[in-house]
């Protein structure tokens, strides 16, 4: 009897051995021979679920771009420990983590010079935000953050802070235990909102003086 091949199952070995590959040895090491044999199966049987390497490289990004959006949406913040917690499923905690840095690092390049693999990039960025975004939205209803709080402008400012701790940890993790990433995430995330929140009030509390010159009256000459 011939063997019955799952082809889903033989797709995202191909796909997980592909992410082995890059997150070990970057990009410029995928090969269609080195995953074939990795798979243990032929160049023309990977060709079947994928064109080509670029094909291959799209999926891979796509589904490790998938798999953090999911750790994401396992957590849904109302206060500020469960910012903390979303924040948590994005840095670079564990070598599972890092993976999909060190991925989404490599890809950089390709998302700056490929539109296909750019708005795959574009739209993870968003859909980051966004979640952001609906965490303090929710913080504001309950009281959890201040009511002058910008959210679109905390979103993006929150998520800079994320991710320019995680470059940091991808460039030098040995001086960033993850609980110095954690550290770090609470005190920026606390003068942050500590200090947008008094500028905003302050902001809504000024009122243009007004003038209290009389206007002048023209005096005419009889």
């Amino acid at each position: 009897m011939p063997r019955i091949v799952d082809h889903d199952a033989k797709r995202s070995q191909v796909v997980s051995l592909t992410t082995k590959v890059i997150a070990r040895d970057g990009i410029h090491s995928v090969s269609l021979r080195e995953i074939a044999v990795a798979a243990d199966a032929s160049t023309a049987i990977i060709s079947h679920y994928f064109s080509g390497k670029v094909e291959l490289l799209l999926h891979t990004y796509r589904e490790n771009l998938r798999a953090s959006q999911a750790r994401q949406a396992s957590v849904v913040p109302e206060d500020r420990e469960g910012l903390i917690a979303l924040a948590s499923q994005i840095l670079p905690l564990d070598e599972a983590r890092k993976d999909t840095w060190r991925i989404s690092i490599a890809f950089m390049a390709m998302a700056l010079n490929d539109p296909e693999f750019g708005r795959e990039w574009e739209n993870n960025l968003l859909a980051c935000r966004e979640r952001i975004k609906q965490s303090l939205e929710r913080m504001v209803e309950n009281g959890a953050a201040p009511k002058v709080l910008d959210v679109e402008t905390a979103a993006r400012s929150i998520l800079a802070l994320i991710r320019g701790i995680s470059t940091e940890v991808m460039i030098s993790s040995e001086d960033w235990p993850p609980e110095r990433q954690v550290a770090m995430f609470e005190a920026g995330l606390d003068v942050w909102l500590v200090a947008v929140s008094k500028r905003k009030s302050a902001k809504s509390k000024r009122q243009p003086a007004a003038s209290k010159r009389k206007p002048a009256v023209s005096k005419r000459k009889r």
